[in-house]
């Protein structure tokens, strides 16, 4: 059992006996899990994916987005918190934001702040979940590190489904060894990326992703103030998590960024490597120099 199976397991048992339960029993591969079905509309039976990957928590771990072992219960419960607060937010939403409110995107104003840390813990987060899935999106087509955390970029993605009109975007979703936990490449890059990310055919894929109501989707984006892409992607998602590095992120770059996010709800902000934290240092930190992909980041808002 890995050490990300191991730390899940744990959180479960640990949530049984809190509660008086019996221990829950041992998860099941991801492609026969069956959660149950939320209220409404029959959700669209979930299709078994085509390949599964094996995350490897070593990668990981030496990469700082898992903690070691003896901190590993206060990372998972920091980003329980976290998404209870997405979950409320999702079953909440207003009847205008619909399905999209399971879409979460995680993005910065800068690299460098953590997001990819952030999205992938509260991905693993939300496989906890016993009646939901979790699909993990790589939509950092200008530097897809969660892919390449999770060793999927030889594996075809969204830019592939989105320029191939007839793909099925279900036949590119991995199922990994973590049970409910799912993930999406950024795909083949192509200088028409943002082009792909704000047509009407991205709509059409999202659509189809969020046709199974017992889904979250967390989407990692490029940072606002580098690249286009994040904006067009912005336009999908019902909730958006900032991520802003503690000490380090100039106010005025939270504000432009936040201000090419617009006038919307569900909005909300990640401190992270808070110096106080018993997890400070343990966090996947970004090494781009003073360029994002191959787009130059802007010196006069570059952090020192």
């Amino acid at each position: 059992m890995s050490l990300i199976e191991k730390a899940l397991e744990k959180m479960r048992a640990e949530s049984a006996a809190a509660a008086g339960q019996p221990p829950p029993k041992p998860a099941r591969p991801a492609a026969a899990a069956a959660p149950t079905a939320l209220p409404g509309p029959a959700a669209a039976p979930r299709r078994v994916p085509r390949q599964t990957v094996e995350i490897d928590s070593d990668t990981l771990l030496a990469a700082g987005v898992l903690a070691p072992e003896d901190k590993q219960h206060q990372q998972v419960s920091d980003y329980r918190h976290i998404k209870r607060q997405v979950m409320s937010l999702a079953a909440s939403a207003s009847i205008t934001v619909g399905a999209a409110s399971r879409v979460i995107m995680v993005t910065s104003a800068l690299p460098g702040e953590g997001k990819t840390f952030t999205a992938i813990n509260l991905a693993l987060s939300l496989a906890l979940e016993r009646d939901s899935s979790v699909l993990l999106i790589d939509g950092d087509v200008a530097k897809p590190n969660t892919s390449r955390l999770l060793n999927i970029e030889r594996y075809p993605g969204l830019l592939d489904a989105l320029a191939d009109e007839r793909a099925e975007v279900e036949d590119y979703v991995l199922g990994t060894n973590i049970n409910g936990l799912y993930a999406l490449s950024a795909g083949k890059v192509t200088d028409t990326a943002n082009e792909y990310l704000s047509s009407a055919r991205m709509a059409t894929i999202m659509e189809q992703l969020l046709a199974d109501r017992n889904r979250y989707i967390v989407l990692d984006t490029p940072p606002l103030l580098v690249t286009t892409e994040a904006a067009a992607l912005a336009n999908h998602a019902g909730q958006v998590l900032m991520v802003v590095r503690a000490d380090s992120t100039v106010q005025r770059a939270v504000l432009d960024a936040l201000h090419l996010l617009g006038e919307r709800e569900g909005i909300n902000m990640v401190l992270n490597r808070v110096t106080h934290t018993r997890l400070e240092g343990y966090y996947y930190g970004y090494s781009y120099g003073d360029r994002y992909g191959d787009t130059p980041v802007p010196k006069a808002l570059a952090h020192p």
